[in-house]
């Protein structure tokens, strides 16, 4: 950027040079130029070691007027032209367009045109100024790897967060899950206990049940057998007076029987119901037994071949 201002100004300088020279006649353009201080290329000038110095005029060449003690009548002019031309557009006079204007060392057809072009300057410097402004690509990238940085560093920084927030919440669901555990472990020990304890109140229960069904007969079986005798005593005296009360002792008698054979009846088919009831249960203790035997001796074989194996 340094490079396009120094051709700016360099380009400014120039307009304003040779925008001054610019005149109707020829001799009027001589003039302007040695106003300017800018020498015509077609005019040559002797060396500083000749005896006497030829400079340019209107009529061609004339010796210098230090070495002939002549007064130099526009040397104000021309050194004063040389201090605006050095000093360029980008001085705080030169850009201004009333100075231009009002300069008595440019030509009145060029004084527009030279207000123009420092208009397009200033606008060319605040482009400029723009331009310097605006960050170049490397520092757009590298402004770019910082914030990629940056954010990365950010993501990182919550990437750590969030897994440290997931191990915590991961740690409490273990410990809330061996907590469960425990719990269930506990309640099915609870359960097994308390189905043992009812498996053993059921047994005696039900033979509690048994001997009350088996005293409950045995009762009525007394009961029975009392009222028998009852009905035998009281009916015998008449018996031994009366043939009537025979007969009625007789008739008690049978049905007596009759009952009581009714009634072993009933007891017999109980006792081949509970014989047939043994029988299935020492079935069911041979096959355990069996069973028991079995286990054990795989029990035994799987303890040989773990000793074999350790």
């Amino acid at each position: 950027m340094s490079d396009v201002a120094h051709n700016i100004a360099l380009v400014a300088r120039l307009i304003v040079i040779f925008e001054g020279r610019v005149s109707d006649g020829g001799d009027e353009e001589d003039e302007e130029g040695w106003q300017l201080g800018v020498r015509s290329p077609e005019l040559p000038v002797l060396g500083e070691d000749e005896s006497t110095l030829k400079m340019p005029s209107r009529d061609g060449m004339r010796l210098s007027p230090k070495l002939h003690g002549l007064p130099w009548p526009r040397r104000d002019r021309r050194s004063a032209t040389l201090a605006a031309a050095n000093r360029g557009p980008f001085s705080s006079d030169a850009s201004k367009p009333e100075n231009l204007k009002g300069s008595p060392f440019l030509p009145r057809r060029c004084s527009l045109k030279i207000v123009e072009l420092a208009a397009k300057l200033r606008m060319i410097l605040s482009v400029k100024r723009k331009i310097d402004d605006v960050p170049t690509q490397a520092e757009l990238i590298q402004e770019i790897e910082i914030s990629v940085v940056e954010l990365g560093d950010q993501s990182a920084q919550q990437s750590e967060v969030i897994s440290l927030d997931i191990a915590g919440g991961i740690r409490k669901i273990m410990f809330q899950m061996r907590e469960k555990k425990d719990l269930l472990k506990m309640y099915e020990r609870r359960l097994s206990e308390l189905y043992s304890q009812i498996r053993d109140k059921h047994k005696q229960t039900s033979t509690l049940f048994d001997t009350y069904n088996s005293l409950l007969e045995i009762k009525e079986l007394m009961l029975k057998e009392t009222s028998i005798l009852n009905s035998i005593n009281s009916q015998f005296q008449d018996a031994l007076t009366s043939t009537i009360g025979r007969t009625k002792l007789v008739d008690s008698l049978e049905t007596i029987v009759k009952g009581a054979r009714q009634k072993l009846e009933k007891v017999e088919l109980s006792l081949m119901a509970e014989k047939k009831n043994s029988e299935s249960l020492r079935e069911k203790l041979t096959t355990n037994l069996a069973d028991q035997r079995y286990f054990s001796s795989l029990l035994k074989e799987l303890q040989v071949s773990s000793k074999f194996n350790n």
